[in-house]
């Protein structure tokens, strides 16, 4: 419970946020009361306090940093003044709380953190339209399909963009509408969760971390998974990056040198992303690119389709029947579990022998580590459920979403000539990206994995629970009922992007959008809210990475036509006989 002090001039409950001495100039301190969350930080002139909230999509702010006197979020780069709140190039604006100083402490009104509602008709479940079903078990049968996003798609173009679905008895709100999806993302975590059978599925499976964690629980892992995958952080593993691209490159000509010109592009990238992956989160180098018969990689390509299908299984029969294919899964959790377990092992021996290294932890487990070390509730099942589901997110989303990329640029060899002029007017007739410095000069490659991100999101869908009643829009949802927002529908309409089926990267190209509609809000690719994905600055730098590397070196064609490329849901979204030939150019090797 806050201390609470009353003022005498007016008898104004005051609480205590934070020691005078707590708040540190040009830093951040986070600060909940009755669900609002707020920061306050010192400027030279006074101590000032805000909404945590960014204005913008919600991101938590609290993750961000404090530069040249502005407060940067951590999701869209939006600058707020530490002064008087205003973004720098929009209207937004953040909330301020005045706060009084008083004995040492600082204090805010509680009275602030009142809200009033004005009354509006709002319409019940039973109000919504829903696409035609069977009687008993609704809409199982197609929602179990393997593009079952894309049966989504088609139900939002027969009943509209909010409707009803029902899974034999189970109803879920599905929304295409982006601004309604934004408000549920902003109202995360405290009026909306992740869908529980999501966390259900992954405690089941001994995965205790960032992704599925709630609460208390998910603050803490949240503020080390945000910290060690700060746009800072990724810096530094630029050198990770170029090893892996540099392997990719040695891989693909050698294969050429051997007359295999063909090459499966999906299962090529996520040997590429793994390899990333497993060392920024524990320092092991998989090399799966120069090598084969890895225990990691051979098991997590068995574990991502059946995390899907349990999380969509109406009846969980795996808990009383387990068919060869339950039997795998456990055989490769276990697997996994055991080697990440001697990673641990070994990394708490490394921490030991030499301590500065807590100061610095070289990746992703050893700040894990040191973090247990400030606070013994934190487990090794939730250090490797957070190892684990990096390795989740950094493998299976990034290596399909460049994927993705490169079935785009088969299609278009004129793009594939506007990436290499643009890498080459950087590095001139080198194979590879060198520096942080010359990869953050590829507007182009940018612009090529953004627009790929819009078109073929990895993840179209995400799906939330109510945790208790509330108004979205004027939509009435009651405490438990799951919402299901299709992200896609919006990235490739016309109401928000113009000729939105056409790849054209240049409608992100910062010295101005070409098209007369764009609008990059309607962006769901990495969530929103304070929940929106911490890896979004890795992901960009693996794909503008291997998008030069490619555009530099090869012109690519397809083996097969490019509509025999199919759509999979399987947890991500991936490219099915994605088969691209690879014709070398002739470059200089660094």
């Amino acid at each position: 419970m806050p201390y609470i002090w009353f003022s005498n001039q007016c008898n104004m409950p005051l609480v205590r946020i934070a020691d005078v001495s707590s708040v540190k100039e040009n830093c951040l301190f986070e600060v909940e009361i009755d669900h609002q969350p707020f920061l306050v930080y010192r400027t030279k002139e006074q101590f000032i306090a805000v909404s945590s909230v960014c204005p913008h999509q919600g991101a938590n702010l609290a993750q961000g940093t404090i530069e040249e006197e502005h407060i940067v979020c951590p999701m869209h780069g939006k600058q707020f003044s530490c002064s008087h709140g205003k973004e720098k190039n929009s209207e937004y604006c953040l909330k301020q709380f005045p706060l009084v100083e008083k004995e040492g402490g600082l204090y805010v009104d509680l009275a602030l953190f009142g809200s009033t509602t004005i009354p509006r008709k709002v319409k019940t479940l039973q109000d919504l339209p829903s696409p035609k079903g069977k009687f008993i078990t609704g809409h199982l049968s197609d929602f179990k399909k393997i593009n079952k996003h894309q049966v989504l798609e088609q139900w939002v173009k027969e009943v509209g963009e909010i409707f009803l679905m029902n899974l034999m008895g189970k109803k879920f709100v599905v929304s295409a509408d982006p601004t309604f999806n934004g408000e549920v993302l902003k109202l995360r975590p405290h009026s909306f969760t992740r869908y529980s059978k999501i966390k259900e599925v992954m405690d089941e499976m001994g995965i205790y971390g960032v992704f599925s964690a709630e609460g208390e629980q998910w603050k803490q892992h949240r503020k080390i998974t945000a910290e060690a995958l700060s746009l800072k952080n990724v810096k530094g593993y630029f050198p990770v990056i170029h090893q892996m691209t540099e392997r990719l490159l040695h891989r693909w000509t050698g294969k050429v040198a051997q007359g295999i010109e063909v090459v499966d592009v999906q299962k090529e990238m996520m040997l590429y992303t793994v390899d990333i992956t497993t060392f920024i989160a524990f320092g092991y180098d998989t090399n799966t690119l120069e090598s084969t018969g890895d225990v990691i990689q051979n098991h997590l390509k068995l574990i991502f389709p059946m995390v899907n299908k349990r999380m969509t299984a109406p009846f969980p029969l795996w808990r009383y029947f387990k068919a060869q294919k339950d039997k795998d899964l456990d055989a490769a959790l276990l697997a996994i579990q055991e080697k990440v377990n001697e990673f641990i092992t070994s990394s708490k021996e490394k921490l030991s022998a030499d301590p500065s290294l807590k100061e610095t932890p070289s990746n992703f487990l050893e700040a894990l580590l040191v973090e247990q070390e400030k606070d013994a509730s934190f487990t090794d099942k939730e250090i490797f459920g957070n190892v684990f589901t990096m390795l989740l997110a950094g493998e299976d989303t990034t290596s399909n979403s460049i994927s993705w990329a490169m079935y785009y640029l088969a299609q278009h060899p004129e793009l594939v000539q506007k990436v290499r002029a643009e890498v080459s007017a950087v590095i001139g007739e080198k194979a590879l990206i060198s520096s942080v410095e010359e990869l953050e000069k590829l507007k182009f490659a940018e612009a090529i994995a953004l627009e790929t991100l819009r078109i073929k999101p990895t993840t179209p869908t995400l799906i939330m629970s109510a945790i208790e009643d509330i108004v979205v829009q004027d939509v009435q949802i009651p405490k438990g009922t799951a919402v299901l927002m299709q992200n896609k529908v919006a990235q490739t309409d016309e109401q928000y992007f113009s000729d939105p089926d056409s790849f054209k990267p240049e409608r992100w190209l910062p010295t101005g959008c070409p098209m007369h509609n764009h609008t990059p809000d309607a962006m769901r690719v990495f969530g929103g809210g304070a929940r929106f994905c911490p890896g979004k600055s890795l992901a960009i730098y693996e794909m503008k990475m291997a998008i030069a590397m490619v555009c530099q070196n090869f012109d690519l064609s397809f083996k097969n036509s490019p509509d025999s490329v199919k759509e999979v849901f399987a947890f991500t979204m991936y490219p099915e006989n994605l088969l691209i030939e690879l014709h070398p150019v002739l470059v200089v090797t660094n």
